[in-house]
Protein backbone atom coordinates (compact mmCIF):
# COMPACT_ATOMS: atom_id res chain seq x y z
CA UNK A 1 0.00 0.00 0.00
CA UNK A 2 3.01 2.20 -0.15
CA UNK A 3 1.79 3.96 -3.05
CA UNK A 4 -1.86 4.29 -2.13
CA UNK A 5 -2.94 1.18 -4.22
CA UNK A 6 -5.35 -1.58 -2.90
CA UNK A 7 -5.95 -4.58 -4.60
CA UNK A 8 -9.28 -4.93 -5.54
CA UNK A 9 -8.57 -9.50 -6.69
CA UNK A 10 -6.08 -11.94 -6.49
CA UNK A 11 -5.64 -14.29 -9.36
CA UNK A 12 -5.12 -17.60 -7.95
CA UNK A 13 -4.17 -20.77 -9.27
CA UNK A 14 -6.53 -22.84 -11.85
CA UNK A 15 -9.09 -25.55 -11.22
CA UNK A 16 -7.58 -28.74 -11.28
CA UNK A 17 -4.51 -29.53 -9.12
CA UNK A 18 -3.80 -32.49 -11.39
CA UNK A 19 -7.06 -33.86 -10.34
CA UNK A 20 -6.72 -33.77 -7.06
CA UNK A 21 -9.56 -31.96 -5.57
CA UNK A 22 -8.11 -31.85 -1.57
CA UNK A 23 -5.11 -29.88 -3.05
CA UNK A 24 -6.92 -27.40 -5.01
CA UNK A 25 -9.73 -26.79 -2.19
CA UNK A 26 -7.09 -26.02 -0.18
CA UNK A 27 -5.17 -23.45 -2.68
CA UNK A 28 -8.34 -21.64 -3.20
CA UNK A 29 -8.90 -21.40 0.54
CA UNK A 30 -5.28 -19.92 0.47
CA UNK A 31 -6.30 -17.66 -1.94
CA UNK A 32 -9.20 -16.61 -0.38
CA UNK A 33 -7.24 -15.73 3.07
CA UNK A 34 -4.35 -13.70 0.59
CA UNK A 35 -7.24 -11.65 -0.58
CA UNK A 36 -8.38 -11.23 2.99
CA UNK A 37 -4.73 -10.08 3.89
CA UNK A 38 -4.82 -7.88 1.37
CA UNK A 39 -7.66 -5.76 1.93
CA UNK A 40 -9.58 -7.13 -1.18
CA UNK A 41 -12.83 -9.20 -1.21
CA UNK A 42 -12.16 -10.58 -4.56
CA UNK A 43 -10.44 -14.07 -6.02
CA UNK A 44 -10.57 -15.77 -9.63
CA UNK A 45 -10.05 -18.60 -11.13
CA UNK A 46 -9.81 -20.03 -14.26
CA UNK A 47 -9.88 -23.52 -15.75
CA UNK A 48 -7.85 -26.10 -17.32
CA UNK A 49 -7.79 -27.32 -20.80
CA UNK A 50 -10.87 -28.11 -22.09
CA UNK A 51 -11.80 -31.78 -20.45
CA UNK A 52 -8.59 -31.99 -18.90
CA UNK A 53 -8.63 -32.08 -14.67
CA UNK A 54 -11.38 -33.46 -13.92
CA UNK A 55 -12.80 -31.21 -16.46
CA UNK A 56 -16.35 -28.92 -15.54
CA UNK A 57 -17.67 -31.48 -12.93
CA UNK A 58 -14.06 -30.69 -11.02
CA UNK A 59 -14.53 -26.97 -11.08
CA UNK A 60 -17.99 -27.64 -9.29
CA UNK A 61 -16.95 -30.36 -7.09
CA UNK A 62 -14.19 -27.62 -5.93
CA UNK A 63 -16.89 -24.83 -5.64
CA UNK A 64 -19.10 -26.61 -3.62
CA UNK A 65 -16.47 -27.33 -0.97
CA UNK A 66 -15.20 -23.56 -0.68
CA UNK A 67 -18.78 -21.79 -1.29
CA UNK A 68 -19.84 -22.02 2.08
CA UNK A 69 -15.96 -20.57 3.40
CA UNK A 70 -16.29 -17.60 0.74
CA UNK A 71 -19.51 -16.77 2.72
CA UNK A 72 -18.36 -17.20 6.07
CA UNK A 73 -15.49 -14.90 5.14
CA UNK A 74 -17.01 -12.84 2.56
CA UNK A 75 -14.86 -13.43 -0.09
CA UNK A 76 -16.40 -13.61 -3.64
CA UNK A 77 -15.15 -16.47 -5.32
CA UNK A 78 -15.05 -15.39 -9.58
CA UNK A 79 -14.99 -18.21 -12.16
CA UNK A 80 -13.34 -16.79 -15.29
CA UNK A 81 -13.99 -18.03 -18.33
CA UNK A 82 -11.01 -18.38 -21.12
CA UNK A 83 -10.88 -20.31 -24.26
CA UNK A 84 -10.68 -23.48 -25.29
CA UNK A 85 -11.15 -24.19 -21.18
CA UNK A 86 -13.05 -26.12 -19.15
CA UNK A 87 -14.77 -22.50 -17.99
CA UNK A 88 -15.79 -21.54 -21.94
CA UNK A 89 -19.28 -21.30 -22.71
CA UNK A 90 -22.30 -20.08 -21.51
CA UNK A 91 -23.53 -23.42 -20.80
CA UNK A 92 -20.95 -24.00 -18.80
CA UNK A 93 -21.83 -21.35 -16.72
CA UNK A 94 -25.01 -22.67 -16.64
CA UNK A 95 -24.05 -25.95 -14.98
CA UNK A 96 -22.01 -24.04 -12.46
CA UNK A 97 -24.62 -21.67 -11.22
CA UNK A 98 -27.60 -24.52 -11.30
CA UNK A 99 -24.78 -26.60 -8.52
CA UNK A 100 -23.62 -23.93 -6.87
CA UNK A 101 -26.18 -21.89 -5.18
CA UNK A 102 -24.44 -19.25 -3.40
CA UNK A 103 -24.43 -15.42 -3.19
CA UNK A 104 -20.82 -15.60 -3.12
CA UNK A 105 -19.68 -17.56 -6.49
CA UNK A 106 -20.43 -15.83 -9.75
CA UNK A 107 -18.57 -14.93 -12.54
CA UNK A 108 -15.61 -13.38 -13.49
CA UNK A 109 -16.59 -12.32 -17.05
CA UNK A 110 -13.33 -12.12 -19.18
CA UNK A 111 -14.57 -10.35 -23.07
CA UNK A 112 -11.39 -11.44 -24.79
CA UNK A 113 -11.72 -14.62 -24.38
CA UNK A 114 -15.62 -14.83 -24.82
CA UNK A 115 -14.98 -13.13 -28.53
CA UNK A 116 -12.16 -15.88 -28.55
CA UNK A 117 -14.48 -18.79 -28.22
CA UNK A 118 -17.51 -16.50 -30.39
CA UNK A 119 -19.56 -16.19 -27.66
CA UNK A 120 -21.52 -13.42 -27.96
CA UNK A 121 -20.88 -11.00 -24.70
CA UNK A 122 -24.37 -9.49 -24.99
CA UNK A 123 -25.84 -13.08 -24.63
CA UNK A 124 -24.09 -13.46 -21.76
CA UNK A 125 -24.64 -10.14 -19.59
CA UNK A 126 -28.51 -10.95 -20.30
CA UNK A 127 -28.45 -14.04 -19.28
CA UNK A 128 -25.85 -13.33 -15.81
CA UNK A 129 -25.74 -10.05 -14.77
CA UNK A 130 -27.04 -10.94 -11.17
CA UNK A 131 -23.78 -13.20 -11.35
CA UNK A 132 -21.35 -11.12 -12.75
CA UNK A 133 -19.01 -9.72 -10.26
CA UNK A 134 -15.91 -8.75 -12.06
CA UNK A 135 -15.36 -7.69 -15.86
CA UNK A 136 -11.73 -8.45 -17.42
CA UNK A 137 -11.22 -6.03 -20.10
CA UNK A 138 -9.50 -7.30 -22.54
CA UNK A 139 -9.27 -7.11 -26.46
CA UNK A 140 -8.87 -10.16 -29.12
CA UNK A 141 -7.55 -9.94 -32.74
CA UNK A 142 -11.08 -11.36 -34.29
CA UNK A 143 -13.59 -13.29 -32.68
CA UNK A 144 -13.40 -17.29 -32.74
CA UNK A 145 -9.37 -17.22 -32.58
CA UNK A 146 -8.14 -15.85 -29.26
CA UNK A 147 -5.29 -13.75 -29.73
CA UNK A 148 -4.75 -10.52 -27.20
CA UNK A 149 -3.77 -7.13 -28.81
CA UNK A 150 -3.59 -3.91 -27.52
CA UNK A 151 -6.67 -2.58 -25.68
CA UNK A 152 -8.90 -1.03 -28.46
CA UNK A 153 -6.97 -2.72 -31.14
CA UNK A 154 -9.79 -5.40 -31.25
CA UNK A 155 -12.68 -6.44 -31.64
CA UNK A 156 -14.04 -6.73 -28.52
CA UNK A 157 -17.04 -4.54 -27.32
CA UNK A 158 -16.09 -3.60 -24.04
CA UNK A 159 -17.85 -0.41 -24.11
CA UNK A 160 -21.02 -2.01 -25.18
CA UNK A 161 -20.84 -4.83 -22.55
CA UNK A 162 -19.79 -1.73 -19.77
CA UNK A 163 -22.73 0.09 -20.93
CA UNK A 164 -25.34 -3.12 -20.57
CA UNK A 165 -23.73 -3.83 -17.57
CA UNK A 166 -24.77 -0.52 -16.37
CA UNK A 167 -27.59 -0.44 -17.57
CA UNK A 168 -28.67 -3.42 -15.41
CA UNK A 169 -27.67 -1.44 -12.44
Amino acid sequence: YQHGLTPISVQGSAFGAEGNIIKDVAHKLWNMQAAKALGCRRVKFTGAGRGKEGGLDAVIAVLKEIAPAAEEMDVLVTVENHANNNIETIEDYDRIFEAVDSTHVGMCMDNGHFDGSSIDLMKVVDRFHSKIMHVDLKDTERKGIHRVVNFGDGVTDNEGVIQKLLGYG
